[in-house]
Formats: C-alpha cells, sequence, structure tokens
C-alpha cells in the first residue's frame, strides 16, 4: 500500500469554508473538524493584541477557545476537548490552554501546507499549485485574470 505522499495533495481555498451552499446546519464530522483545523491555521506568523499585549501567532497555529471550536462545529464543549485531545495523542497538533483562550499547533502544517518552491525559497500559498485563469481573448491584450474556484477574482 503506498503511502500517504505517494496519493497527493489537494489544495484547498480557504474561502470556500464561507460558501453557504456548502453549510447544510449539520454538526461537522471529525474528518471535517480537522481540516477546518488546518484551513483556520495562519498561513504565516503574525502578532495578536491581548489586553494590549502583543502575542505572535506563528505559521501553523491558531488562537481561539474551546467555545468558539463548539460554536463552529456545532458541538458541545466536552466533545470540542475530548477531540482535541484525541488529536494531541496522536501528535497531530499541541495546544496551549489559558485562561484568554487556545492556541492550537498544527504539528506537520508544512507538510500539509508545503510552500517551498523549487529554489527554497517561500513564495505563498499558490507556489507549486495550479493557478486558475481566465484570458479575455476579445482583445489583443489577451488580459488575464486569476480566478478563485469559488467565484470572484483571486488576489
Amino acid at each position: 500500500m503506498p503511502n500517504n505522499k505517494d496519493k497527493g495533495f489537494v489544495l484547498l481555498w480557504r474561502s470556500m469554508n464561507d460558501n453557504k451552499v456548502l453549510d447544510d446546519g449539520a454538526p461537522y464530522d471529525k474528518y471535517h473538524a480537522w481540516c477546518d483545523l488546518i484551513c483556520m491555521a495562519n498561513h504565516k506568523d503574525c502578532t495578536i493584541y491581548e489586553y494590549g499585549k502583543p502575542v505572535i501567532i506563528r505559521r501553523g497555529q491558531r488562537k481561539t477557545s474551546i467555545y468558539k471550536l463548539s460554536t463552529r462545529w456545532r458541538w458541545d464543549r466536552k466533545t470540542v476537548s475530548r477531540f482535541l485531545s484525541v488529536l494531541e495523542l496522536n501528535n497531530m497538533i499541541s495546544t496551549e490552554r489559558t485562561a484568554r483562550g487556545t492556541t492550537i499547533t498544527i504539528v506537520k502544517y508544512d507538510t500539509y501546507n508545503n510552500t517551498r518552491s523549487t529554489d527554497g525559497t517561500t513564495e505563498g500559498t499558490t507556489v507549486g499549485s495550479t493557478v486558475w485563469t481566465q484570458t479575455n481573448n476579445d482583445r489583443n491584450n489577451e488580459e488575464i485574470k486569476t480566478l478563485s474556484p469559488w467565484g470572484g477574482e483571486y488576489e
């Protein structure tokens, strides 16, 4: 049986989570909750402010709360906590829980979101992926627009 890397991968647009057609109001299953965690994780380091103090959230991390996840996934808080514990036991995530929330780190985030080009530099989330383009042949200037598969132009 081939390992998972031999099966290839699919790049997903984060904006897909905003598509109301795909949201039927049902609770998430474990698979979709795991995919949601990966999609919610930062694609680059950023700074947030908690009570006026800067906190760096690294690539592959997400600052959230059990309550926010329970609302998002339509689970009770105990189920969210158990699910995160199972992911932690399987070395899929690590968590840092404080009174101000939970920082979730996707352990192998770069495996799921490898943005390295062939020369080893980071180019962004579309490197190595097929970018959807549309050529306007109505004019001779061949204007090219990059489109999101979920509609609209991708910036």
